[in-house]
């Protein structure tokens, strides 16, 4: 295991050569998934020197060696086993990444996020359905069989959590900060000050001329004071 594949793998395993011993021939999935390791951290895998899927079988004897995203530019890979994001990078967070979840809204990233926990299959089945990498600290959610993309936090706090996604992902060349809503992912839309007048406190009115509306939960936003820290925080 190579990487960070071994935050999964317990301390007397990280090892340069471990033998392993299984029954039958399980696939290199099962292997894998055996020592922790949810298959969506898995970038390409080596049996005996050739790369494979995760399909193959195991026979006696075989050289296994799997390695992460981290390493593919490394590796004269041209791609992951699995696709290591989709076409369009839209997240899926549960339920215990809401300050996160805020973050990557105010950076103008699509990040759906379940307020009521529905579970973790419901979660898998969404992530799937609509093409969305799940991000979790849940790691046997990430191995359900659905799960295309995803990825487990190893950060704790929301802010070191968010500078770990953007990293990852790459994201500052998608970063629209303020084009979405922060409550609810939809995004905002220009609003005439006459129409949010009776909304908005008369001091908020005097000194700001630009406001934006949310089309789905109404709630309205303007660049006041909190706007430049929030700035300092996504362009860290």
């Amino acid at each position: 295991m190579h990487g960070e594949l071994n935050d999964f793998v317990s301390r007397d395993r990280r090892i340069p050569c471990l033998e392993y011993g299984v029954k039958g021939h399980p696939s290199v999935k099962d292997v894998i998934e055996s020592f922790g390791i949810p298959h969506p951290e898995v970038c390409f895998i080596y049996v005996n020197g050739e790369s494979v899927g995760f399909d193959i079988q195991v026979e006696h004897q075989d050289k296994i060696e799997v390695f992460p995203v981290s390493q593919l530019a490394a590796s004269g890979q041209s791609q992951c086993v699995l696709p290591f994001r989709p076409e369009q990078t839209r997240f899926l967070l549960d339920v215990h990444l809401g300050g996160l979840t805020r973050l990557l809204r105010l950076a103008g990233i699509d990040a759906k996020f379940e307020k009521d926990d529905p579970g973790d299959e419901v979660l898998a089945r969404i992530s799937s359905e609509d093409d969305r990498i799940l991000l979790t600290r849940d790691i046997n959610l990430l191995k359900r069989s659905v799960v295309r993309y995803g990825y487990w936090l190893r950060k704790t706090g929301s802010k070191n959590q968010f500078r770990e996604i953007v990293d990852r992902y790459d994201l500052r060349p998608l970063f629209k900060p303020f084009s979405r809503c922060a409550h609810c992912n939809e995004l905002v839309m220009p609003v005439e000050k006459s129409d949010i007048a009776e909304r908005v406190r008369a001091d908020t009115l005097i000194y700001f001329n630009q406001f934006w509306i949310c089309p789905a939960c109404e709630h309205i936003y303007w660049k006041g004071s909190h706007f430049e820290r929030i700035k300092a925080l996504l362009f860290y």
